[in-house]
């Protein structure tokens, strides 16, 4: 499941140009997706205190793509499954 989301990340990073950080930004949610459900759990949280928003606009667009329930507090994103 997080391989689609990262593929899904790098091939639109890659097609619109866009920075560097939004792929890092995917890969670190990749990995508490992928921490979270090597864990048994069913929500993972990911910091966002030092993002862009472009880049919370862009990876929680990846996670809607993808289906999956995500929520924004002021520092953090919390996604679920």
């Amino acid at each position: 499941m997080n391989d689609i989301v990262l593929m899904t990340a790098i091939a639109a990073h890659n097609a619109a140009g866009d920075t560097g950080t939004q792929t890092d930004r995917v890969l670190a949610t990749n990995a508490a997706i992928q921490t979270a459900v090597t864990s048994n759990l069913f929500t993972a949280t990911v910091s966002t205190s030092s993002w862009k928003s472009d880049d919370l606009q862009f990876v929680l667009e990846q996670l809607q793509i993808n289906g999956f329930t995500r929520s924004v507090s002021s520092t953090t994103l919390t996604i679920s499954w």
